[in-house]
């Protein structure tokens, strides 16, 4: 039922649609297909040729191992991952010609999937790994510890030869659930639904119909356009990818000793994460945890909004709760959603970030017909160093100062989002998609990084959120087209709200983490079950426990299908918790970052704060992705990573308001405060 909820509250930031006409394909798709070039520049291991002859014979069999056999599959590999990036990306913005040049771009995508899959897959790519991990044992340095640690990962990871047909076939069956996706015919309703919906709710709150005239036009329009047919048509018409892509995630998870595919997903996670979020066990556990600490509340505020309008809290309807749920329409006239990017790039030069970084982002922010629907950052050339050396006799890497540009190849980064209409939603897109930029523009990329817990990845742009929803920053920067302002009371009207919807929005992400990771902790065979009608069918049960609201009945739609067609879900990443790990994270340090602007300015707000930029950058961006999560966040805040204390602000204030007095006690300091 949660799911449903939030089908509704979408659309509530909405007016006019806006049809971007400045967009100029021909150019976009140049410069696009001019990557290409780009994508056979890659870090360079450069090596002393006397300083080598000077070490000791194992250290030189090594190295010239890898100079001889694995540089150049590395490189190869470098090279074909950039240009699939390259055709994903240029796929998803529609910048193809014509539909012979889209099917062109499709396949030579295909082609180059299957490519990297056969040379990280292959015999020839194993053989020379685990002879490179045999060298390096008895040495020590940074280059054999790692290339004892690849060998180790790919134990795990890597499916072998005999898997690589499966591989290919999955990596099909992704594609034609992208092209669904991309090609809905139901695509364009997304944007006419959400002008619809605020119609009908602006009607609500200005008194002119009633609840129940509300809750039937929602309903009819839910059966008509938006969201719930265009995840249906794709689910349905994708049903035999979705079902095979599970049966043969599964094949691969039992051909590596897991039953699942969950518990194949948990154990490619579990370096990124401290001990509390390593298996699938332990994931739902903490999961739980965070419905048990928000369900009195969550109850409470049910129940008040059921009385105060004259219904049943047991009988009480999704559509009617999100239309009695206060909203944010009486301010979405401010902010105008042709003005989004303009906004969000001077919000962050205000913020102390430097003009340059922006050379370094490209934007594509408004619908059009073939563009992905949904929003993301895509860093397809990361700040990397150009060229890194290696010690001969420690076997360690030396690489040029982090500081200095020049060794550096600067990021190149696409943001890909769909800006339909005013509203405060796609500011907030923007600002989050534009912190993941940020992050990986000032990133130190070192050789021997590991792959990041998905949970910090979204410590970037959650915490950039905070900057449009920030009282000062609306009241200064929120104005509609005729130049007016929204008034204090507006403002505060709005503010007092976002409590209410923060802990709703954020149960509903906790089912949605819950979700993901059931829905591959599942068998999936020839003989079932399907993983359609499990997806399902969990979804329901998860609903019926965490969401408390009845189902409100569609004609003509399944709502069932609303979340597994999209590709957090379907992909099988099982990254869902990594948004949950996040939210908590970015909960902890805004309180940190505020209390530093505050000692910085003498202003307890994120608007306009120059220091912004120099507490993230140095706090998070450069290095923060090389800790475990949630060390770093422990590093940034000085307290224990706690969901109570990151929770305690809603949740005190919300019990308060509705009269319950016992609220979750936080736990004590960690360590010092990091200043």
């Amino acid at each position: 039922m949660a799911c449903r909820i939030l089908i509704v509250l979408i659309v509530l930031f909405s007016s006019t649609l806006f049809a971007d006409d400045t967009f100029d394909r021909g150019t976009e798709r140049a410069k696009m297909l001019a990557l290409l070039e780009r994508a056979t520049q890659y870090e360079t291991i450069e090596l002393d040729p006397l300083e080598l002859e000077k070490a000791p014979l194992q250290n030189q069999k090594f190295l010239n191992y890898f100079m001889e056999e694995m540089l150049p599959f590395w490189q190869e590999m470098s090279v074909l991952s950039h240009q699939h990036g390259i055709y994903d990306i240029a796929l998803d913005r529609a910048l193809y010609e014509d539909d012979a040049e889209k099917e062109e771009w499709t396949n030579r995508k295909l082609e180059i999937s299957k490519q990297i899959t056969e040379i990280s897959n292959g015999e020839q790519y194993a053989n020379a790994r685990k002879k490179f991990a045999e060298l390096a044992e008895g040495l020590d340095g940074q280059f054999p510890e790692m290339a004892r640690k690849a060998q180790a990962d790919a134990e795990i990871e890597s499916f072998g030869p005999e898997k690589i047909e499966t591989l290919n076939r999955l990596s099909e069956l992704g594609q034609k659930i992208t092209e669904l996706n991309n090609n809905s015919p139901h695509a364009a309703g997304l944007s006419e639904a959400q002008v619809r919906s605020l119609e009908i709710q602006t009607s609500f709150v200005e008194g002119r119909i009633t609840l129940q005239e509300a809750t039937e036009q929602k309903r009819k329009l839910t059966s008509e356009v938006g969201y719930a047919l265009h995840s249906q048509y794709v689910a349905r018409a994708g049903e035999e990818e979705f079902n095979e892509g599970a049966i043969l995630r599964t094949e691969l998870a039992n051909s590596k000793g897991f039953k699942t595919w969950a518990e194949f997903a948990a154990r490619k996670q579990a370096d990124a994460y401290d001990d509390q979020l390593k298996t699938v066990e332990a994931k739902l556990e903490w999961l739980w945890k965070i419905i048990e600490v928000t369900d009195r509340v969550y109850k409470l505020s049910i129940e008040r909004v059921a009385k105060e309008n004259g219904l049943n809290p047991e009988t009480m309807t999704g559509i009617e709760f999100s239309t009695l749920l206060p909203d944010t329409s009486f301010i979405k006239k401010y902010f105008p959603v042709g003005k989004v990017d303009e906004t969000w790039k001077q919000t962050m030069l205000e913020s102390g970030f430097s003009e340059s970084v922006f050379e370094q982002i490209h934007l594509d922010g408004y619908p059009r017909k073939g563009k992905a629907t949904h929003a993301y950052m895509y860093p397809l050339f990361p700040r990397e160093f150009r060229n890194t050396e290696i010690d001969p006799i420690t076997l360690d890497f030396s690489h040029p100062s982090v500081s200095d540009p020049d060794s550096w190849h600067p990021a190149i980064i696409f943001i890909v989002q769909n800006f339909r209409s005013d509203g405060l939603t796609p500011y907030k897109t923007a600002f989050h998609e534009g912190g993941h930029a940020l992050d990986q523009v000032h990133r130190e990329n070192l050789t021997t990084d590991n792959s990041p817990a998905y949970s910090y990845q979204e410590i970037a742009s959650m915490l950039m959120e905070k900057i449009p929803v920030d009282r000062d920053f609306i009241l200064r920067v929120a104005r509609a087209e005729d130049g007016k302002a929204p008034s204090e009371e507006e403002v505060d009207r709005f503010l007092a709200n976002a409590r209410l919807r923060f802990i709703i929005g954020f149960r509903y992400q906790v089912l949605n983490a819950i979700y993901d990771i059931m829905i591959w902790n599942q068998v999936y065979t020839e003989s079932g079950p399907e993983f359609v009608e499990t997806s399902k069918s969990i979804l329901n049960q998860l609903e019926e426990r965490i969401s408390k609201l009845a189902i409100d009945p569609v004609e003509g739609v399944d709502l069932d299908y609303s979340n597994f067609s999209t590709g957090h879900f379907y992909s099988g990443s099982m990254r869902y918790l990594g948004y949950i790990g996040a939210r908590i994270a970015v909960e902890l340090s805004a309180t940190e970052l505020l209390d530093r602007l505050e000692n910085d300015s003498g202003r307890r707000s994120f608007d306009r704060q120059p220091t912004i930029a120099n507490h993230l950058i140095e706090g998070y961006y450069r290095r923060g992705h090389s800790y475990v999560f949630p060390q770093a966040v422990e590093l940034f805040t000085g307290e224990k990573f706690s969901v109570e204390r990151a929770l305690q602000p809603y949740l005190k204030a919300l019990a308060e308001d509705l009269g319950e007095k016992t609220v979750p006690k936080c736990a004590g300091p960690l360590i010092p405060r990091n200043n």
